[in-house]
C-alpha cells in the first residue's frame, strides 16, 4: 500500500513537472494569450482535468510556468556563491557578468524565449515575481557592483550603474525575440564564432564606464 501511494505521488508530481514544461515550450513559440489548455495537455500526452487538478486554473499554470523560468534564469545560489567568493571585486564582478552574458548569448532554452516576452510585452504575473524572486537576485548583484564601486549597495550611484551594466544583457537577450531580433541579430553578434568576442567587448564597454565613474567618485570625495 505505501509502494502504491509512493508511485502515485511520483506520477503526479511527473505530470505536474511535464504540464509546467509544455506549457513553457509553447508560450515561449507563440505567447500566453495564444495558447490554450487544450493545445499544452496535448502535448503532455495528458487529459484537459489535468491543468485544474494540478494547478487550479490555466493561470495558476502560467504562474507556475513563471515560477520556473525565473528560477532558472541566473540561478540564485550560482549567483551568492560568485558573491561570496575569496576573490577581488573586479574578479567577482567580471564571474557575473560571464554568467548573465553566456545566458543572454547562448541559452536556447525555452525559459529564456518565455522571459523574452515578459520583457517585450509583460502580463499581469510578471510583477508577481519581481519582489519574490527577481529581487533577490538584484540584491546580489548591487551588493557585487557596490563593492566595486566601492559604495554601499543601497547607494543610489549603485542603483545607476546597475541599469548600465545590465544593458548589454537585455540587448542580446531581446535579439532573441523574432520581431526585435530582426533589428538587432547583426548587432548582437549571435553566430556561434562571435559569441566570445561579443562577451569581451561588452566587458571591455562596462569595466570602461565603471572605472570612469570610480575616478569621478574619488574625485568628489
Amino acid at each position: 500500500m505505501v509502494k502504491t501511494k509512493k508511485t502515485l505521488r511520483e506520477d503526479g508530481e511527473e505530470t505536474r513537472n511535464k504540464l509546467i514544461e509544455c506549457a513553457g515550450r509553447l508560450i515561449a513559440d507563440q505567447g500566453y494569450d495564444r495558447t490554450t489548455s487544450k493545445e499544452i495537455c496535448r502535448m503532455a500526452g495528458t487529459n484537459l482535468a489535468a491543468v485544474n487538478y494540478h494547478f487550479g486554473t490555466r493561470d495558476g499554470l502560467y504562474r507556475a510556468v513563471l515560477k520556473n523560468v525565473f528560477t532558472h534564469i541566473l540561478p540564485l545560489s550560482e549567483l551568492k556563491k560568485v558573491a561570496d567568493a575569496s576573490t577581488s571585486p573586479r574578479e567577482k564582478l567580471e564571474n557575473l557578468l560571464k554568467i548573465y552574458l553566456k545566458e543572454a548569448i547562448l541559452s536556447k532554452s525555452w525559459q529564456i524565449r518565455v522571459a523574452i516576452r515578459e520583457l517585450v510585452q509583460p502580463t499581469p504575473f510578471y510583477m508577481e515575481y519581481t519582489s519574490k524572486i527577481i529581487g533577490a537576485k538584484l540584491g546580489t548583484i548591487t551588493k557585487v557592483l557596490g563593492e566595486y564601486l566601492q559604495l554601499p549597495p543601497d547607494d543610489d550611484r549603485v542603483a545607476r550603474c546597475f541599469f548600465t551594466v545590465m544593458a548589454p544583457f537585455f540587448l542580446l537577450l531581446l535579439s532573441g525575440h523574432q520581431q526585435t531580433g530582426s533589428i538587432l541579430y547583426r548587432l548582437s553578434g549571435r553566430e556561434e564564432q562571435n559569441l566570445e568576442a561579443q562577451i569581451r567587448i561588452s566587458e571591455d564597454f562596462i569595466f570602461g564606464g565603471l572605472d570612469r565613474i570610480k575616478e569621478e567618485i574619488k574625485k568628489a570625495e
